[in-house]
């Protein structure tokens, strides 16, 4: 029933949000609502939550049912308030040919983020100590895993901040490359250095993920930050050329993930066993239901496809026991340094006081509650919620949250009233973000942070750029009226 009651609230709240995008001008398209891509697999999870698929480590109490509407409603109170404060003419047709960043730029990003990416993928590989012949080997994934908190710098030693912030241009040149794709840039459609450098980003950050970190969601980012940009700039050539909006799109959306969640069961089958499966449900935090346990017990693929659904299923009811956890056993708060490591490492790291290892302490100590109670590691996703609760405690997370929807409504408007490329590829990555808070923060991912102020620091001085001529004809108007 609780689960229900969340549905029907979150229900509520997105039809307010929508409600408030219809009557200010902005149109009724979900996509355009930054809520909908926040909401998104929230109510998948809430809806499966439902059925009794599995048996969870602990109920969801009504405490923290009401935190979670908390935060939804506070990210929605965020995105409304932007709405209501701007005052822009959001139907507007926008201008397109001034959108797409110059073709030079696009490739020396691409050529920057690419060696520092393969510098980092080098040092990640040495520094492990774990061969590339064992790293091909699928049963090795867990150790591979397990090495990537264990080392950090190796050869790199000092660089390897300033390299890992470079290589984030990776994550900066894709989404803006395929948005000026998707916008019909000439260059960018046919076969050219910039094309080849895209590619090659791509190969390269999926054999990071794949065999470096031994992650497929880090491959999925990769294709978000790919195909999202290029079905932006297509929807607003759709909407500059006043045609209706084409419905292949959304349903090739929904046959991707489908084909995703089959293709991952079977990658799951192929690097494990049942009792793998079974085993990693329980780290989890979850057990099959008795009615799951029999088909999954005669079919490998069944009990693979379970654990998969496990990893949407269980971050809300992680979450809920980190709500109902004593005060003095709750971890943090850690004041930014876990979602947001990457500023503090880079800003404080000449101090005399600066501990190398603080973010390796900080993730022990946010996954101890779980250790204790026997979910192997700890490390077991429990949404975007509990990792802004372990930086800021709940009413600072709250407060994150408003921010949140208010810089995704802002971004999302200031790219409708103005495109560009920088705008499409910040968009982007904010709706990753939004998309994925059911199941965990992406902030504390290297390439996140620096990817957003890059882009940010970009459009600002574009902005400045653009202004300063009407401004100093303006200081030459008031110099002559002075005169």
């Amino acid at each position: 029933m609780i689960y229900l009651i969340i549905l029907v609230g979150l229900s509520l709240i997105w039809a307010g949000t929508l409600a408030a995008q219809r009557y200010s001008g902005r149109g009724q398209q979900l996509l355009d609502n930054q809520y909908s891509w926040f909401v998104a697999l929230w109510i998948p999870q809430f809806a499966l939550l439902a059925i009794p698929l599995f048996n969870y480590m602990q109920p969801l109490s009504i405490t923290s049912a009401l935190y979670i509407l908390s935060g939804h409603l506070a990210f929605a109170l965020g995105s409304i308030c932007t709405i209501v404060l701007s005052r822009r003419n959001m139907m507007s047709p926008p201008d397109i040919a001034h959108a797409n960043t110059s073709r030079l730029q696009i490739r020396a990003t691409l050529i920057v983020g690419l060696i520092a990416q393969a510098i980092l993928s080098i040092n990640n590989l040495v520094g492990s100590g774990i061969p590339l012949s064992e790293r091909l080997n699928p049963t090795a994934f867990q150790q591979i895993r397990m090495s990537n908190f264990e080392y950090s710098s190796f050869f790199l030693g000092s660089l390897s901040g300033p390299i890992s912030i470079l290589s984030s241009l990776c994550y900066v040149a894709l989404p803006i490359y395929f948005f000026s794709w998707g916008s019909g840039a000439r260059w960018a459609r046919q076969f050219s250095l910039e094309s080849a450098l895209a590619i090659a980003t791509i190969l390269l950050l999926a054999v990071d993920q794949l065999l470096l970190h031994a992650g497929r969601i880090g491959i999925l980012f990769v294709i978000i930050l790919a195909v999202s940009p290029a079905l932006l700039a297509k929807d607003l050539r759709t909407r500059i050329a006043n045609r209706p909006p084409r419905k292949t799109s959304k349903i090739t959306i929904v046959i991707a993930v489908v084909a995703l969640m089959i293709g991952s069961a079977s990658f799951q089958q192929f690097r494990g066993n049942r009792q793998d499966a079974v085993t990693q449900l329980r780290g989890h935090g979850a057990e099959l239901s008795s009615w799951v346990d029999t088909p999954a017990r005669a079919s490998p693929f069944f009990a693979n496809y379970m654990l998969q659904m496990s990893y949407l299923t269980t971050p809300s009811p992680t979450l809920g026991y980190y709500l109902d956890l004593p005060r003095a056993d709750t971890p943090g708060p850690f004041y930014g340094r876990y979602n947001f490591h990457v500023i503090y490492r880079n800003v404080f790291r000449f101090l005399p006081t600066f501990d190398r290892d603080f973010w390796a302490k900080d993730r022990a100590e946010l996954f101890l509650p779980l250790v204790r109670y026997g979910r192997g590691a700890g490390n077991i996703w429990a949404t975007l919620f509990r990792d802004l609760m372990a930086d800021f405690g709940k009413p600072g997370a709250l407060v994150a949250l408003f921010l949140l929807g208010g810089a995704g409504q802002a971004v999302g408007d200031a790219f409708r009233a103005q495109p560009t490329a920088a705008k499409a590829a910040l968009l982007t990555i904010l709706r990753t973000v939004f998309l994925f808070s059911a199941l965990l923060s992406i902030f504390f991912l290297t390439w996140t942070v620096p990817a957003l102020l890059i882009l940010t620091a970009a459009i600002v001085w574009r902005g400045y750029i653009e202004k300063a001529p009407l401004m100093a004809r303006q200081d030459n108007v008031r110099r002559a009226a002075r005169v």
